[in-house]
Parts: C-alpha cells; structure tokens; sequence
C-alpha cells in the first residue's frame, strides 16, 4: 500500500476535475485525473488505484458502464460516484452496477473527502487522517505576495487554454503545493479562480454585441463553444446567449 493512498477522478467537466484532483491532493492523497471513461481505462493499470471518483454521465462510455466492468474484473477498487442524478431509481442503478457510494455533486469537497476515507477504512486499505504534505512555514506577508503575483499571472492568462497549476507554479518558481496551500488559506483553489476570473471577463465581453459568442469563449480561455456555454450556465443559470439578450433588453429600458 503506497504512503497515500491512489485515487483516480474520472469527470468530463475540466473546472470540476480540477477542483477535486487538487484538493485530494491537498489533503494527501495521490490523486490523478481523467476527462473520459475511455481516457481512464487506457492510459494505466486500473488495479493501481485503490478508489475512484467517477462521474455518472460521462461522454461516451459511462460511469454505470465502467463500474460494470471493473466489477466484473473483480478489481478491488472502492467506486465513489458523482452524479447530479440523485433520484432513489439513479442511485440503485448506480449501486446496482457496482458503487460503493452514490454522492450528489452538491456534495461539499469535504463530504466528498471524508466519504473516501470512509470507503477506505472499510477496504482495508487505510484512510486515515493522512496529513497533506509539509509545506515550509513562510511569513504571512509571503504568502500574500505570491497570492497576489499568483492572481496577477492568472489573470494574463486567462485566453489560455492549457493554463494549469503546474504552469502557475512554474511561472512563480514554487511548488505546487505551496500554491495549493496559499489558495486553500483563503478557500479558493487555482482552478476556481481561473473559472471564476474567466467567466466574469465573459460577462464584460458579452456586453459588446459587435463581439461573437464563439469568439468571447476563445478569449475567455475556453478551446471551444460548448464548453463556454456549459461552463457558463453551471455558474448563471443561462446560456450566453440569453445572459446577452436579457442584458440588452434592460440596457433599453435604462
């Protein structure tokens, strides 16, 4: 059994896969991610995990199915599933094809967390209080300096679609879990700033309609349409599209 233990997330949203592969992290678990199904299953061994967090609705293969299949493998994995379909019939199905535990993504990263240990304990294989890794202490006035720089690098990014925290991290010459470490003390994580950051430059652009909507996702960092749209009605509760149109029609009224 590895010190930490192996935890592979399996969510085709990149800003959610990117939440909770860095948190796992953080909170000391070697955690990797995968956008697909297909991804997971073909780039390593599955039995080197101990537990998953895999997403119902996946692309293509989905969660149902890939749980099926680990199980009639007869893999040891523990499955946590992660769904936004939380009705009493999608949790049988999903413990039906294998979960160990059904979980709405309304689940808090803490929730999430202690459920993994939970499902480990019960596995045999740990998951105990397991510390995140030792940062060095630094002044207070450090931590803020490289939140600030951290911030500022972001935000000349933000059009970048392949930004991620080891870029971050590489820019700023520190580690990775310091910068973890610096976001987590003021309850953020980079991903989410980035998210938060990218879609709030969106609102801005949305307001000139000289400017195409496939166009604004490009500069918002987002490689394509449906992903900005997605991305933006998570957050807002409607499209760009008709964020635009509402926009405009109370700019007529003013």
């Amino acid at each position: 059994m590895p010190a930490f233990p192996q935890v592979a997330v399996v969510e085709d949203s990149p800003e959610l896969l990117a939440d909770l592969v860095e948190f796992l992290q953080l909170r000391g678990f070697t955690a990797s991610g995968f956008e697909s199904a297909e991804a997971f299953l073909a780039s390593t061994p599955e039995s080197s995990f101990d537990l998953m967090l895999l997403d119902v609705a996946l692309p293509g293969m989905s969660g149902l199915e890939v749980a099926r299949q680990l199980r009639v493998q007869g893999l040891p994995i523990g499955i946590v599933m992660l769904t936004a379909l939380d009705a009493n019939d999608e949790q049988v199905k999903g413990f039906n094809a294998g979960a160990d535990i059904y979980l709405s993504k309304r689940s808090t990263l803490e929730v999430i967390e202690a459920s993994c240990r939970s499902l480990l304990r019960r596995l045999g294989k740990g998951g105990g209080d397991a510390a995140p890794p030792a940062v060095p202490a630094e002044a207070p006035n450090a931590d803020a300096q490289l939140f600030a720089d951290a911030c500022s690098y972001i935000d000349s990014q933000l059009d970048n679609p392949r930004l991620t925290v080891e870029g971050v991290a590489h820019a700023l010459q520190c580690s990775r879990t310091r910068l973890y470490q610096v976001f987590a003390e003021r309850d953020l994580s980079v991903a989410s700033y980035a998210r938060d950051q990218r879609l709030a430059r969106s609102r801005v652009l949305l307001r000139d309609l000289r400017l195409d909507i496939g166009d604004i996702a490009l500069h918002c960092g987002y490689g394509d349409l449906p992903a900005f749209s997605k991305a933006f009605k998570r957050c807002f509760g409607v499209a760009p599209g008709e964020w635009r149109a509402a926009q405009t029609e109370i700019a007529k009224t003013l």
